[in-house]
């Protein structure tokens, strides 16, 4: 649930990483299968686990079948594969697919520890299963095939790992460290090492993000300009706005996309009205998503150019989508979320505290907020009174029924559904500190 605290940037830029807006023409594929299927008529939904495994290798029965749940930390921190041991079937989950690994995703998402990939891709090898059935692409049969799979799957892994950290610690930047580093030419070619769905290129930068963070130790990114005004400082080096745009049509022509891409990105950062700007800019995405052997990379460019012609405007999730998340969250989520959509420019200078307490789940929260920021408290079972400004007590149904919308704070409030302590008005001005998500 720690992916909802970023949900709507992660949503924005995986509709971009799987070519979600693309029509069938511009989209191929979503590397690891044809196409993501989200939108209208579909539906995103959580389900919450019901059965709990503490153990990094557990026994269950299942339907009468007995099945090993193992711990296999990859792609994700929370992956299981689910081994059939009477069949030597192994379940692989997201750890292996039939494309070079997806060791940094471009949508966004928490550093991937490629060590624990290597490590859980090894426990699979010490398993020898005759059939692998990963969670996306095809299956994999024989033990000979799938042993020498597995090496080479985590080999490549671990080739980019150590080489990108003997780089970085020879002082060189990411720029520098991914000239240095291509598969070795027997891992390059393997059929399930093609850059379908992850690069080398990405993961290197992954790596070096994930051990030494944002700041890759050149002074002049300690604290760089901000975007605008570095754009101005390039369109003036340039000669000016007619200038720089005659240099981006001279790159363009020339097929340097990145460069005329980067051009025509700093002209439209200073006037936005440039429209052979932008023409520029959308071209100079198409054609490097034609270069691209990643459809990720494709998908990205060209959604990125529809979006940059006004064609299309990703907005947040769904609202049914939010609405069929929020319904099973549990509350204490829920109220956590509140405290990113704190608005700093209504709550500046506001100290003030609600309570919300859930009779149903007899669980009792207070949200502080101060300095600019809220926190969420589980409180005891007793009655609150100090330095409380409003009090809330209702359902957790009924609350999450106000929060998507589909009941209004007031005539819940007439109806008795809710009860408040401190006025009505007190209340709704409290939750008017926080957007609306």
């Amino acid at each position: 649930m720690d992916r909802a605290t970023i949900n709507r940037i992660t949503y924005i830029r995986a509709m971009r990483q799987f070519g979600v807006m693309l029509q069938p023409g511009k989209h191929i594929n979503s590397g690891i299968g044809p196409r993501l299927n989200v939108g209208p008529g579909k539906t995103i939904h959580y389900l919450p686990p019901n059965k709990f495994v503490t153990q990094e290798m557990e026994t269950v029965t299942i339907a009468g079948l007995n099945v090993t749940i193992i711990h296999i930390p990859g792609e994700t921190t929370d992956q299981i594969a689910i081994w059939l041991s009477s069949q030597k079937i192994l379940f692989a989950a997201d750890d292996i697919y039939k494309a070079f690994p997806n060791l940094y995703a471009i949508r966004g998402s928490p550093n991937r520890d490629l060590l624990q990939w290597i490590e859980s891709l090894d426990k699979m090898r010490h398993l020898r299963p005759e059939i692998v059935v990963p969670s996306h692409t095809r299956p994999i049969y024989g033990v000979d095939v799938i042993q020498n799979l597995l090496t080479n799957y985590r080999d490549a892994i671990q080739f980019v790992h150590d080489q990108t950290v003997r780089f970085m610690n020879q002082g060189m930047l990411p720029d520098d460290i991914i000239q240095k580093i291509q598969l070795p030419p027997n891992l390059a070619k393997h059929p399930y090492l093609q850059e379908f769905y992850g690069t080398v290129e990405w993961s290197v930068r992954g790596v070096f993000s994930g051990y030494l963070g944002w700041f890759n130790g050149d002074p002049i990114n300690l604290n760089p300009l901000p975007r605008v005004e570095r754009a101005r400082h390039i369109v003036e080096l340039a000669g000016g706005v007619q200038k720089a745009l005659e240099s981006a049509q001279i790159a363009n022509k020339q097929g340097q996309y990145h460069w005329t891409l980067e051009l025509a990105s700093n002209i439209l950062l200073v006037d936005n009205s440039q429209s052979d700007a932008r023409y520029l800019k959308i071209n100079a995405l198409e054609q490097l998503a034609q270069t691209q052997t990643s459809f990720n990379g494709r998908n990205y460019y060209l959604t990125c150019a529809l979006e940059t012609n006004g064609e299309i405007e990703i907005m947040a999730p769904p609202k049914h989508v939010q609405n069929s998340v929020i319904r099973v969250m549990p509350i204490m989520f829920l109220l956590r979320s509140m405290t990113r959509l704190l608005n700093i420019e209504r709550a500046a200078d506001v100290r003030t505290t609600a309570v919300f307490d859930f009779d149903d789940i007899k669980e009792i929260y207070t949200i502080q907020i101060r300095n600019s920021i809220a926190e969420v408290t589980l409180a005891d079972l007793i009655a609150i009174t100090d330095g409380v400004d409003v009090r809330l007590t209702t359902t957790v149904d009924v609350f999450k029924e106000i929060a998507i919308g589909e009941r209004s704070a007031v005539k819940a409030y007439a109806v008795g559904d809710i009860t408040i302590e401190g006025g009505l008005i007190s209340f709704i001005k409290f939750m008017n500190y926080f957007d609306k998500s």
